[in-house]
């Protein structure tokens, strides 16, 4: 059998005999991205959604690619897949968009990583440390995840405020975002304002209150293009990223690449 001759990142060939392989097109992937922050406009930041090994398409690869793109954020789901980025040199700030545990706070704060923080364990571990390393150090940086509908993690959006209050007073804590999910935002046009509304009224408590959080984010991908309104100053897309367009009626709004695509050899007829 013909071996393929595959180039790796660093410039190396090396050879393999397996004839179906999955073809990364990361100059697709930067394409998108571009088209992605056109849609936008300039005045909304970019986080870009990594995690998962980037959907499947190699995570540090494509964080590689996203960083050169000047990406302002990468989302990530767990503190391993963090890890993993700083261990291969990216820069870029990163957040671990699912809770953690409060071991993970220390790993945290020394590989200068985000922290989604939506319960009272998580802080209370941040106060500890806060003690115990007084005067050293930079703060921990988190974002407050709001639960507005989705019912996965978060503060409950009717009990956030003094949640933000008490975080936004303790001098460990860089509080740096706040943002929401929404559940449907492709089928339910209703709950999806109502998720809107909800968060909009929060912000708004929040400035009354004099707490200045500098970024704000709701949009997935299917907001990111289809609902300006969530887009506030920081967008946070996935699939779109890698060419997908999770509704039919996207093409005619966004051109997009596959940057995935599965290739194989006849080796027999």
């Amino acid at each position: 059998m013909t071996s393929i001759a595959v180039k790796t990142r660093n410039g190396v060939t090396r050879a393999r005999y397996r004839p179906t392989w999955a073809d990364v097109d990361l100059k697709a992937l930067e394409h998108n991205y571009i088209q992605v922050k056109r849609l936008v406009g300039k005045d909304v930041q970019m986080m870009a959604v990594v995690k998962a090994n980037a959907y499947g398409h190699g995570t540090v690869e494509v964080s590689n690619v996203l960083e050169d793109a000047g990406v302002n954020y990468l989302g990530v789901a767990t503190t391993d897949e963090a890890v993993r980025l700083r261990d291969h040199g990216i820069k870029t700030p990163i957040l671990i968009l699912g809770s953690v545990l409060p071991e993970e706070v220390r790993i945290a704060k020394d590989r200068d990583i985000t922290l989604t923080l939506c319960s009272y364990d998580i802080l209370k571990e941040i106060k500890r440390l806060a003690k115990i390393e007084e005067g050293q150090g930079a703060r921990i940086k988190v974002h407050i995840k709001v639960d507005t509908g989705m019912g996965r993690i978060g503060v409950w959006h009717e009990d956030a405020l003094h949640f933000v209050k008490e975080v936004s007073g303790e001098k460990s804590i860089a509080l740096e975002g706040i943002y929401t999910h929404f559940s449907s935002a492709g089928r339910d046009e209703f709950f999806t304002a109502y998720q809107m509304e909800s968060f909009e009224r929060l912000l708004a408590a929040i400035e009354k209150s004099w707490i200045r959080i500098p970024l704000k984010h709701a949009a997935n991908s299917i907001a990111t293009v289809d609902y300006k309104r969530a887009h506030l100053n920081l967008a946070r897309p996935g699939l779109i990223i890698y060419g997908m367009y999770p509704k039919h009626t996207f093409p005619k709004l966004i051109k997009l690449k596959p940057v995935l695509s599965l290739k194989t050899r006849v080796v027999f007829l």
